[in-house]
């Protein structure tokens, strides 16, 4: 694991946004069908805890766990990264 994504990691582990509505207030049709894509990924993979790890008024990052929680998703506007966790 790089000092980057135990950044990350360890930002999802503090992170207590579980869904959009724990991070924003209101947020736009394109932020929630970008959080539906994320719910998709997460299902896909078998993940869990998918929740939102950084956010501002113009997007979000967020990650879930998978493969029994050795690895994790981190999910940004510009695409997908996954990377073994150490736990």
């Amino acid at each position: 694991m790089t000092k980057r994504q135990r950044e990350i990691y360890e930002a999802y582990l503090n992170s207590h946004d579980y869904d959009l509505d724990d991070a924003y207030g209101r947020y736009s049709e394109k932020k929630r069908r970008a959080w539906d894509n994320c719910k998709s990924l997460m299902f896909k993979n078998e993940g869990n805890n998918l929740r939102v790890i950084s956010h501002n008024g113009y997007m979000f990052t967020a990650g879930f766990l998978f493969d029994d929680g050795r690895k994790m998703m981190y999910i940004t506007k510009g695409g997908t990264e996954e990377f073994e966790v150490m736990t």
